[in-house]
């Protein structure tokens, strides 16, 4: 019985060491820093983009977009993921605005459809 408890400290030791190595090597030495969660500022706010239309035709997506660039408002065009049932690509182009000038920007696109129509 009394030889096991060598085989154990010597195990332990070991473990130690392995943890101790670890921590020196992730950290620098010291244990990991807090995480601080931040509030939302204003130039977060801004910087947030909000989808507002979405088009199958890439024309129509061009004609929104000259139109808000004459009005200076921000805009941006993307092609969307997404995929049918059968994994084929569906066409589809976002329209997105900043967040604060979401509404101005919808209130003009309900008049450019308007129009169009």
């Amino acid at each position: 019985m009394l030889r096991w408890i060598p085989i154990l400290m010597i195990v332990g030791l070991i473990v130690y060491l392995v943890a101790w190595t670890r921590r020196q090597y992730l950290y620098g030495g010291g244990m990991p820093k807090k995480i601080t969660i931040k509030p939302f500022t204003k130039e977060m706010l801004r910087e947030s983009w909000i989808q507002i239309y979405e088009t199958a035709s890439k024309e129509e997506a061009d004609q929104l977009r000259a139109h808000f660039e004459e009005l200076e408002i921000q805009s941006i065009t993307f092609e969307q993921g997404k995929k049918n049932i059968e994994g084929k690509n569906l066409p589809g182009i976002g329209f997105a605005v900043p967040k604060t000038q979401m509404s101005r920007a919808q209130n003009l696109l309900f008049r450019f459809l308007d129009r169009k129509k």
